[in-house]
């Protein structure tokens, strides 16, 4: 047991010392630097997660909330540091997967 701890922990070294870890992770700590990005970020995952709750409830969504989501969209598309983030975040959690996959063929 204690070897494969062992090995878990290098290949979490490992996964540090990738250029999708250290992408992401300076991605991250520019949206974080820039609070006017992070406030637009955090306003926009929370307005889609309540839509989502929402649609899954079978509630009726209001066109009116949808406008207000598909306009924040297009601030969040028109804001490089976000983009950035989401892009680098989408590209670490696929190398992730693939690395979930390849243990699951073994």
């Amino acid at each position: 047991m204690e070897e494969i701890l062992n090995k878990a922990s290098e290949i979490g070294r490992l996964i540090q010392s990738t250029d999708e870890y250290l992408r992401y992770l300076k991605a991250r700590e520019e949206l974080n630097a820039d609070v006017e990005a992070k406030k637009l970020y955090e306003r926009y995952i929370s307005m889609v997660e309540d839509v989502e709750a929402r649609v899954k409830q079978g509630d009726i969504i209001e066109n009116y909330s949808i406008e207000q989501m598909r306009d924040m969209e297009e601030q969040v598309k028109e804001t490089p540091v976000i983009i950035e983030f989401i892009t680098a975040q989408q590209e670490y959690g696929q190398f992730l997967i693939d690395i979930q996959k390849e243990l699951q063929k073994r």
